[in-house]
């Protein structure tokens, strides 16, 4: 055999060697990321600021395995928490439903908190950074009550009640708690009509009051929203559940009412209003376009003249 063909069936073998050496690494580099894919991990979102959200995924066959297992949800949690840290990341929001409750103890054991909690969920927290104050807000600071004052101006009397449970036994305005998502004007017409059976046409806002400690929202403050409505119907069919009584009473009456700060001051503005101009009293809501794509809200202010 030539020198030629020897050196040519040299380096063919030594070819042929290396190429079996480089696809011997790619099984082996193919086979260890298949396997480090199929290992249980959270499925979690990054917010805009940063920090992680992750979600009970009862289709997600990783995050039904992680929380089957205790010491598996704590040994990847623990994991996690490292590998977020060295990412800078602000914050751990963790969506636990209440059929995996256990789980918040081993959450609480690594510094998670509650946040809030509705319905079948709570919602837990962890803020990362050793070297800033946790910049996490409060769920809610405060309730919202909305109160309706309805004035009749062919009788000049103002819709009022009593309540069966209160404190004090006193005239008060009609009026309750905003639902989730419902707006000022819609919650003053419907809580009047639940309480009194009066209906009526939204028109205003013309107060609200701020309270701290109150006692009946469960260590909120309390906004209260004083709304000014015309009657459309006048007999009364008010809520026995909840209404000791409910009257038409003189304007002139509560304006000098002693027992309510609130009843009086407000019956003093309808009779303001009532002489000077309705419009002089008024804070009237504009819906605007909010910077939230396809969204919009309410601005309530004090109109200006043309």
């Amino acid at each position: 055999m030539s020198l030629v063909k020897i050196l040519s069936c040299f380096y063919l073998k030594k070819s042929i060697s290396r190429f079996n050496d480089k696809l011997s690494t790619i099984k082996n580099l193919a086979l260890q990321t298949r396997k480090f894919t199929n290992e249980p991990k959270f499925t979690y979102t990054v917010s805009k600021f940063n920090d992680i959200h992750i979600q009970s995924n009862e289709v997600d066959k990783f995050m039904q395995k992680i929380h089957s297992n205790t010491d598996e949800f704590e040994k990847i949690l623990k994991k996690s928490l490292n590998e977020w840290k060295d990412e800078k990341r602000t914050s751990i929001w963790y969506y636990l439903p209440i059929n995996l409750s256990n789980l918040a103890v081993i959450l609480a054991k690594y510094g998670f908190k509650y946040h809030h909690a509705e319905n079948n969920e709570a919602v837990l927290y962890k803020w990362l950074p050793d070297d800033r104050p946790s910049k996490i807000p409060l769920f809610a600071t405060h309730q919202m009550g909305i109160a309706g004052a309805v004035y009749r101006s062919d009788k000049d009397q103002i819709l009022c009640i009593k309540d069966r449970i209160m404190v004090k036994d006193f005239w008060k305005l009609p009026g309750g708690s905003a639902d989730l998502g419902e707006n000022i004007q819609d919650t003053a017409v419907r809580e009047v009509y639940e309480e009194t059976g009066i209906q009526t046409k939204f028109c205003s806002v013309i107060a609200f009051r701020q309270q701290h400690n109150y006692p009946r929202a469960h260590g909120r403050s309390d906004l209260y929203v004083i709304c000014r409505l015309d009657p459309i119907s006048f007999e009364i069919d008010h809520c026995r559940d909840e209404v000791k009584a409910c009257e038409w009473i003189d304007l002139d009456f509560l304006c000098n009412y002693s027992e309510n700060n609130i009843t009086k001051t407000v019956s003093k503005l309808i009779k303001y209003g009532q002489v000077k101009g309705f419009e002089n009293i008024d804070i009237a809501p504009k819906e605007m376009s909010s910077p939230f794509k396809g969204k919009f809200y309410n601005l309530f202010f004090r109109q200006l003249p043309e």
